[in-house]
């Protein structure tokens, strides 16, 4: 996959578990583009409250997060999607791909360097 396959302005990025550096830059700037807030929702971790959410700012940092949650899990296949469906947040969902991925990369370069 190139880095311009699979990207469109409408649609998230498809990670289908090869190129991760390439999705997490094409996913990055999908994110970016549908608004400052959405990213930052991914950088700030988000706790779901155990009540109803009445407070203007709360349901805005709760929408952001579903929104940035969502768009990461649709840029998804579903090998990929079952690793991070159970978690709440958007940064932990970006968390464990990047450390799953990210943390192979680490581990097979040392491999190699011990060979």
């Amino acid at each position: 996959m190139t880095l311009g396959e699979g990207f469109s302005s409408n649609k998230a990025p498809l990670f289908d578990g090869t190129n991760y550096s390439f999705w997490k830059l094409r996913m990055h700037m999908y994110l970016s583009a549908l608004g400052y807030e959405i990213w930052v929702a991914i950088e700030n971790d988000y706790t779901t409250p155990s009540t109803h959410i009445t407070d203007a700012a709360e349901k805005k940092a709760y929408e952001n997060n579903s929104k940035a949650k969502n768009a990461t899990m649709c840029g998804l296949v579903d090998r990929e999607l079952v690793k991070v469906m159970n978690y709440e947040s958007a940064k932990e969902v970006w968390d464990k791909l990047k450390s799953i991925h990210e943390g192979d990369i680490k581990i097979k370069e040392a491999k190699l360097q011990t060979h």
